[in-house]
């Protein structure tokens, strides 16, 4: 390596819990917290001048509940992630940094009246940002619901019409 030293620091931590509340509830926790810090020469480009370094730092949670019961069930999901990036190309330029938030949420019921037939509905919610020193900032949201309908009609033979209406934000 020209100008540099090779190296990879990665380290990464995470937990999970799940907490059975009864017999039909239960709720999930995960979280974990990574950095990655390395050389990163000529990883984008070829040129010589390149002797450049990266450290990504990333912050990911997941909250979850869920019931079932007989002939319905119903999941709600919550997720976040932040992630820092620096990256200096050389010890001449300027650092590029980058954050990007995402938090997003997914609802979802499942009602089964017969064993051929059963009606699953949803709503998931996205809402992202990214704030960067030479990309500029950017946000976005996005909100949808669904639902679909599986049908036994036959042995081996299933229908399944769906719909989902999706609002995003900069589109409408």
């Amino acid at each position: 390596m020209r100008g540099t030293d090779g190296y990879f620091h990665n380290t990464t931590a995470s937990v999970s819990v799940n907490h059975f509340i009864s017999d039909k509830w239960n709720n999930t926790f995960r979280s974990s917290h990574d950095n990655r810090d390395s050389a990163a020469q000529n990883f984008y480009t070829t040129f010589i001048s390149d002797t450049a370094t990266e450290k990504v730092t990333s912050l990911w949670k997941h909250l979850h509940l869920g019931y079932k019961a007989t002939k319905h069930s119903f999941t709600f999901d919550a997720g976040y992630k932040s992630v820092k990036d620096h990256f200096l190309y050389n010890n001449k330029s300027t650092t590029n940094e980058n954050k990007s938030n995402l938090l997003q949420g997914l609802a979802v019921h499942n009602y089964q009246p017969s064993e051929k037939i059963s009606i699953t509905t949803g709503a998931n919610w996205i809402s992202k940002q990214i704030t960067s020193n030479d990309s500029g900032n950017h946000t976005c949201s996005q909100l949808a619901g669904f639902a679909t309908l599986n049908h036994l009609a036959a042995k081996n033979f299933y229908v399944n019409p769906a719909i989902r209406a999706k609002w995003t934000e900069s589109i409408g």
